[in-house]
């Protein structure tokens, strides 16, 4: 959340999450999805940018927040 009221200056389209293999819950990517009401491209799950780039869409996001199957692994 604070990263996306620091950029909230910066008239931005879309998010991308990195770092999702950092955590172990990615629930809270929903609060900052409705805070900011942009849509998430693109979420990183490694170290090697952009190999780990991965494109995301709502059915992707669902199944990552909610913590079902691999919403990030599938391009």
């Amino acid at each position: 959340m604070d990263a996306a009221k620091r950029f909230g200056i910066v008239d931005y389209s879309s998010i991308i999450f990195t770092k999702l293999d950092d955590s172990r819950k990615s629930g809270s990517i929903y609060n900052v999805i409705d805070h900011v009401g942009k849509p998430v491209f693109y979420v990183t799950d490694g170290q090697n940018v952009p190999r780990d780039l991965k494109k995301m869409d709502p059915a992707k996001i669902a199944r990552l927040i909610v913590g079902r199957g691999s919403g990030v692994r599938a391009n």
